[in-house]
């Protein structure tokens, strides 16, 4: 990689019931999506062969990963894919992390990690509002 290369900090990823999508971001720019279906039997190198052509992949460098996923079967496979993409640990959004706010939803660990990341991005974008 050129110093010049488009430098992307995170890949963030989100699995749902049909689709995984997987952007690049830096700051609040995000790339377009890389979109593939959410295929319960995939592994991690599945994932990785998905993520690796994404076509901007090869050119940036990452610092980081997150993902939500609202499909359990896929957590590991998910997790394990972009540490290899991008050589670090991925944090996973999960009712366990640190936002910002209190999560008031019983039992608090089946809340959707969709909705946990929908929340935490309102939280940031509108702070100080209900």
């Amino acid at each position: 990689m050129t110093n010049d290369a488009p430098r992307f900090p995170v890949i963030a990823l989100d699995a749902g019931n049909t689709h995984i999508r997987a952007f690049l971001c830096r700051g609040e720019t995000f790339s377009a999506p890389h979109v593939f279906l959410s295929d319960r039997g995939m592994n991690s190198a599945d994932i990785e062969a998905k993520l690796r052509s994404f076509p901007q992949i090869a050119e940036v460098s990452f610092d980081g990963a997150v993902f939500c996923s609202v499909v359990r079967e896929l957590d590991e496979a998910i997790a394990d894919a972009l540490s290899r993409v991008t050589g670090r640990e991925a944090l996973r959004v999960s009712s366990s992390i640190k936002t910002g706010f209190e999560i008031r939803y019983e039992p608090a660990a089946s809340l959707g990690a969709d909705r946990i990341a929908n929340a935490a991005g309102a939280f940031a974008s509108y702070p100080g509002e209900n």
